[in-house]
């Protein structure tokens, strides 16, 4: 299993992941949808398109814009069609090596810590602040 751990507090596990970049992609139903909130924030990237953002709450205190999925990605990439990734801060536990790979390489998923990615923030991850 592959979970995401942040401030002590599981919002993703799953089986499987797709690592992209060095982010790990989690299936939708993995992600509990209580942790997630709608965010109007949008970015671009050039070959999987238009990403979401998603604010994401633990133990009361929300950091916006910490997490992104792309509801409608690029034919190369629609294999994480609304998989959702979160920014570098939190911890990605494995307990096994389960992990499928795609474009990008191998990444840095070895790390029991995702240290950084493509769309890295120069912000925490816990409250949003710096």
């Amino acid at each position: 299993m592959i979970r995401l751990v942040w401030n002590g507090v599981v919002p993703a596990e799953a089986g499987r992941t797709v690592a992209v970049e060095g982010d790990h992609y989690f299936p939708p139903d993995s992600v509990r949808g209580e942790r997630l909130t709608d965010s109007a924030s949008r970015t671009l990237c050039f070959w999987k398109r238009v990403a979401h953002d998603d604010g994401v709450t633990v133990d009361g205190q929300t950091s916006s814009d910490a997490a992104w999925h792309y509801p409608e990605p690029s034919p190369p990439t629609r294999r994480f069609k609304g998989h959702v990734a979160f920014y570098p801060g939190a911890s990605i536990e494995r307990t096994d090596e389960e992990c499928s790979r795609e474009r990008g390489g191998p990444g840095r998923h070895g790390d029991a810590r995702q240290e950084g990615s493509g769309r890295d923030r120069p912000r925490s991850l816990l409250g949003g602040r710096a």
